[in-house]
């Protein structure tokens, strides 16, 4: 989801996304404040428990007269939201082009800036001079946020210097590292690249 926002500019209605319970991937058009999600230029989220599972859903807009009646004539509904789905998600078959178009030099998703990113919660309380096991540890876990956070993905191997509760946010000023480590010196070229 953070490939898809930061590729889009979308943002997010609450960190962690809401991702409610539903039965049906339409109930999607009642479960979502969609008023404030175009406020915020558009948000990526997720539902659970829908059928059909698998399946890709994406709200959309428009006001404009001409379309609002196509959309209407076409059964999508009077609008301005519209409801659009695939009812499959075939990553064992889609991943093989993916990879092809990667090995064409194609891009399949460019992130303009980055929007969101996968923060860094601790999964128990820590306490200082810990060494983080990073993801799958029993150290840290992920949430989808704003960027500018510890991203997740950095914190295995990182030392913590500050004592941290449970579900509390790890940030950069929570952690030492080895500054010549290169997962950093790469992620301070692509930050230099984000201002």
């Amino acid at each position: 989801m953070a490939l898809v926002a930061n590729a889009n500019g979308f943002g997010l209605l609450q960190p962690g996304m809401a991702g409610p319970r539903a039965t049906r991937l339409e109930e999607s058009m009642k479960l979502f404040d969609l008023r404030r999600a175009r406020e915020l230029g558009g948000v990526v989220d997720y539902v659970i428990g829908a059928n059909p599972g698998g399946s890709v859903f994406l709200i959309g807009y428009s006001d404009d007269p001409a379309d609002r009646f196509y959309m209407d004539y076409y059964k999508m509904g009077e609008g301005p939201f519209y409801f659009f789905t695939r009812p499959y998600h075939l990553c064992h078959f889609e991943t093989p082009f993916a990879i092809r178009e990667a090995v064409d030099h194609k891009a399949i998703l460019t992130q303009k800036r980055r929007v969101l990113e996968v923060g860094c919660r601790a999964k128990s309380d820590l306490s200082p001079g810990v060494k983080l096991e990073g993801i799958g540890g029993r150290h840290v876990y992920g949430v989808l946020e704003e960027a500018g956070g510890l991203p997740v993905v950095l914190a295995g191997g990182t030392v913590l210097e500050r004592p941290k509760r449970k579900d509390e946010s790890i940030t950069w000023e929570d952690i030492s590292y080895p500054k010549d480590d290169s997962r950093f010196v790469v992620w301070e070229e692509q930050h230099k690249l984000d201002s």
